[in-house]
């Protein structure tokens, strides 16, 4: 059985998200979380047209190189942008009720811990798979832009170190204080953060591939 995801695809893609995932953390490191933002953004939109030369049909008509972007394109992009930012809610709903019947276990319970990371990262391959399902035809593009906006969201949300270090600190007994003044363990984080977003992007993007290959196929069976 041929998966409708081509290796000659897969390799690009990956190569294209590693080189732009290595840029951003650098940028990240050096000059900070506003400056990686941007990079990213540029980065990501060659990224999007590079993918859309490489889907079986480009959805964007260029003219003296710049996109023609319709109005029912931009509806299309708002949607995909609110599926992969909100399908976490399975996740987050689960932490929520597991929060609330054990307060004092959360978040240190090892099993219940990889039920909420198994729920994460299938909420980004359910939230690509119906990208790709919703709209075929230019699932590469909406989902590399739908997974920017999510990368730009964590990369500027200035409290996610201090709840990673608060769960460090519950269930390790590390000081949360040493860590937020720990320049190496800051960085370091950045650096976890920014590859750990990239990587719920790819898995998004492959999931968007997988579907809209096997509608389109289905449509012509």
């Amino acid at each position: 059985m041929k998966l409708p995801v081509d290796s000659k695809f897969l390799w690009t893609t990956s190569i294209i998200l590693i080189v732009i995932a290595l840029t951003v953390t650098l940028v990240n490191v050096i000059f900070g979380t506003t400056p990686a933002t941007v990079t990213g953004g540029i980065l990501g939109m060659v990224a999007i047209k590079l993918f859309d030369k490489l889907d079986f049909e480009p959805s964007f008509t260029f003219e003296f190189g710049v996109p023609v972007i319709s109005t029912p394109w931009m509806y299309s992009m708002i949607a995909s942008v609110f599926i992969l930012n909100g399908c976490t809610i399975g996740c987050d709903l689960f932490c929520s009720i597991w929060h609330r019947l054990d307060p004092s276990g959360y978040p240190c319970n090892i099993w219940l811990f990889a039920i909420a990371i198994l729920l994460d990262w299938g909420s980004f391959i359910m939230g690509g798979y119906m990208i790709g399902r919703l709209f075929p035809k230019k699932a590469l593009s909406l989902t590399a832009i739908a997974a920017l906006f999510y990368i730009a969201t964590i990369l500027l949300d200035v409290h996610s170190f201090e709840g990673v270090a608060a769960v460090f600190e519950r269930c390790f007994h590390i000081p949360k204080e040493d860590m937020l003044r720990d320049p190496t363990t800051l960085q370091n984080f950045k650096i976890g953060a920014t590859f750990g977003v990239a990587c719920r992007g790819f898995v998004a993007f492959l999931a968007a591939r997988f579907a809209s290959r096997k509608t389109t196929l289905s449509e012509i069976a």
